[in-house]
């Protein structure tokens, strides 16, 4: 009896992991994980090189650890047991506090990933695919209430200064006829959170802006959205748990940078608002996988009319040809999160718009800008894109080969006030 208890001691988890092996190699195959907002690893080719020198088993391991069967089920399990192990016995003495602040870890690297640049191959290009949490490095947790998750302002004078200087810094290594604007967002924390209950844990967006733009040369031209934001914070701006604003909240922006770049606007009622059928969960959700959030999912709402006959392309490195994509993605391809919006995070985009005006606007931008560029293609006559993060030129010679008449410096409130921004800014100039 002993003997048949050992054997099946070993005989039982072997074939448990046989099992699952078997399930795994026959189960449908998914290219993205929503949870996680990542590419999935995919299986590898077989070479002696990658053979010998281990990467192959490492991506193999990698492979089926990302395709695991009953994967999701697996993750909703461990994050249950998590909020279980942290759960707190709440009582008239001892209430539930009104949020949770949920410390959170930067991403963690696979082990055959370059850590270099993401232009050096079409692999790492797949990693820009859901690369939406970049502008989350300033923080140390996500603040959840109401079932909406937040990102704590930690800004200061000193990091709003750099930021201004590095902005006339790109003025001043412009020709006087370039016009160059300045565009800063603030977050959904600003407008959300009663401020007289969170005073002093997150520092006023507001200020660091006004801050900002009290810094800036004269010659860069300034465009104020917390005003139109404010008036409007009822509507759905932002989402609930993602960082990113929704369109609807880019198209209050896109009206008050139409006062200073001199265009009309198209009404928002003429552009055909539509929602995607699909919710999605966002970058914040995949960084706290909590609960709550989970069962308050998004949507994302797009306007057509503004871009509609126009064509976008793609470059990742400057020796690439130009690739055809697309301004506004409705089928998913990257994700039905805020991956619609121009797809990726692509180094530089160069879009055609639908007017003959002379006007070639180059937008230096982090990802907040995916959602505001597709309201200006029917203003400017040519658009280029450029991601601050993988841009690979020089600004300077980009806007004379290109003809580029007007800059727009368009980032997020908490991108703004990076130390790698004003550094990035700083190494684009000639």
């Amino acid at each position: 009896m002993k003997n048949k208890l050992i054997i099946f001691n070993v005989v039982a988890p072997f074939l448990i992991v046989i099992g699952i092996l078997f399930a795994t190699i026959i189960s449908k195959k998914e290219n993205i994980s929503e949870v996680e907002k990542r590419k999935l690893a995919e299986l590898p080719q077989l070479t002696m090189k990658n053979w010998l020198n281990g990467v192959f088993a490492n991506r193999v391991e990698d492979y089926l650890s990302d395709h695991v069967v009953y994967r999701n089920r697996f993750i909703s399990l461990s994050d249950n047991c998590k909020e279980f192990y942290n759960f707190r016995f709440f009582s008239p003495l001892n209430p539930e506090p009104e949020g949770i602040l949920v410390k959170i870890q930067s991403p963690q690297k696979s082990r055959t990933t370059k850590v270099n640049s993401p232009l050096d191959n079409e692999i790492n290009r797949s990693e820009l695919l859901l690369d939406t949490n970049q502008e989350l490095v300033s923080t140390e947790g996500i603040y959840i209430y109401d079932s909406c998750a937040y990102q704590f302002f930690g800004g200061s004078k000193n990091s709003a200064t750099r930021y201004a200087k590095s902005v006339n810094a790109i003025k001043a290594n412009l020709s006087d006829s370039i016009v160059v604007y300045s565009l800063i967002v603030p977050s959904s924390t600003e407008f959300s959170l009663p401020k007289e209950k969170y005073k002093g844990k997150s520092t006023s967006e507001e200020a660091n802006i006004n801050l900002v733009y009290s810094k800036l040369s004269p010659k860069v031209l300034t465009t104020s959205v917390y005003k139109r934001l404010a008036n409007h914070n009822r509507e759905y701006l932002y989402f609930k748990t993602d960082h990113h604003w929704t369109a609807r909240g880019a198209y209050y922006a896109y009206l008050e940078f139409s006062a200073v770049a001199g265009f009309d606007v198209t009404p928002i009622t003429e552009m055909k608002p539509t929602f995607m059928k699909s919710t999605f969960l966002g970058s914040l959700y995949a960084l706290t996988r909590h609960s709550s959030l989970k069962g308050n999912p998004d949507r994302v709402e797009y306007f057509d009319k503004n871009f509609q006959g126009a064509s976008a392309y793609f470059k990742m490195k400057p020796t690439d040809n130009w690739k055809k994509t697309q301004i506004v993605n409705k089928k998913g391809e990257y994700g039905i999160g805020y991956g619609v919006f121009l797809g990726i995070d692509y180094p530089v985009m160069k879009i055609n718009g639908l007017v003959k005006n002379g006007r070639t606007l180059l937008v230096i931008k982090d990802s907040y800008a995916n959602a505001f560029i597709p309201f200006l293609v029917s203003h400017f006559e040519k658009i280029y894109v450029a991601d601050i993060r993988y841009f690979p030129y020089k600004i300077t010679n980009f806007v004379k080969e290109n003809r580029v008449n007007e800059v727009l410096i368009m980032n997020h409130i908490v991108t703004a006030n990076s130390p790698f921004t004003s550094n990035k800014l700083n190494k684009l100039i000639k």
